[in-house]
């Protein structure tokens, strides 16, 4: 079962700095559906640098469904900033060092679903 939250498709997140990442998220989840716990096992920061992008994955506390948020910004990710003669790893570690300067950060939420599987992207986003 996939249930796409189309009210929260397009909504536009606005970091003032990575502090607020998971609150803000938390936030819009729970607004999906109620009493929500983060579970998601990846290093968001991470992702935004080499990527631009977020997946998360909420589950409910007392139920057996998950709510998935994916999110993209232009303001990050090799595909958007990397330059033709540039070492990527060289770019991605000035990048998540200087993570701080790329704010204010806007993430555009692409996806949003609630789900009793909590892989049911594996198909569907090229990362999941």
């Amino acid at each position: 079962m996939e249930n796409t939250q189309e009210n929260i498709i397009g909504k536009k997140i606005v970091l003032e700095s990575f502090d607020e990442f998971n609150s803000k998220f938390e936030l819009v989840a729970n607004f999906v559906s109620p009493a929500l716990k983060n579970i998601t096992e990846v290093d968001s920061k991470g992702l935004l640098v080499k990527y631009g992008f977020i997946d998360l994955t909420f589950k409910e506390a007392l139920g057996q469904n998950f709510v998935r948020i994916f999110g993209e910004t232009k303001k990050l990710g090799f595909q958007n900033l990397l330059k033709k003669d540039q070492d990527f790893k060289q770019w991605y570690f000035e990048t998540k060092n200087n993570f701080d300067n790329y704010f204010p950060l806007e993430i555009e939420i692409t996806d949003c679903c609630v789900t009793d599987k909590e892989n049911i992207w594996e198909d569907k986003h090229f990362y999941s």
